[in-house]
């Protein structure tokens, strides 16, 4: 709240007024009006799917798309993307449906890496409403020794992605 301004004679009183605040509060507050207008118009908007689900959709699609590529080319695919090494590559996890990791069916024979690739969605229908999660994956399986051996020319073997919801 802004301190009354001195009324002028009568003892300095102050005067009922308040000075005028639009100067200095609406530069503070045009960079959120404009972030607030720019997330609703999507929503509000009503015509067909944001440009975020768009590419949600985009993503989901080259996701599927990336086994049998190497780590540089899904690099390419996804760049602005948040990516790297998830954990330490061994043979615990679970096989995804279709991979070729480490022998083709059963239990990995050899150690197997996961690389993601992540974003965060803003488009608040992408987002699990019951838990507030907003981030989805694309996750790359690699083996050990081909990632060891040939960095981002590694071959991925396994892929799956994963959505908030």
């Amino acid at each position: 709240m802004v301190p009354p301004r001195r009324a002028g004679g009568k003892g300095g009183r102050p005067a009922l007024g308040f000075r005028p605040m639009a100067r200095r509060v609406a530069p503070l507050l045009l960079p959120g009006l404009a972030l607030a207008v720019g997330l609703a118009l999507p929503a509000a908007s009503g015509c067909g799917k944001s440009k975020e689900k768009q590419l949600f959709e985009q993503r989901r699609a080259d996701c599927s798309a990336i086994r049998g590529k190497t780590l540089g080319e899904a690099e390419q695919l996804f760049s602005g993307s948040e990516s790297g090494l998830v954990a330490a590559c061994d043979t615990s996890q679970a096989r995804l449906p279709g991979d070729t990791c480490a022998g083709a069916s059963g239990p990995y024979t050899q150690a197997v890496c996961q690389w993601v690739f992540a974003w965060l969605a803003s488009d608040p229908d992408l987002c699990n409403g019951y838990t507030g999660n907003c981030v989805y994956y694309c996750e790359a399986r690699l083996e050990d020794a081909d990632l060891a051996a040939n960095g981002t020319g590694a071959v991925i073997c396994g892929n799956r992605f994963v959505d908030p919801k």
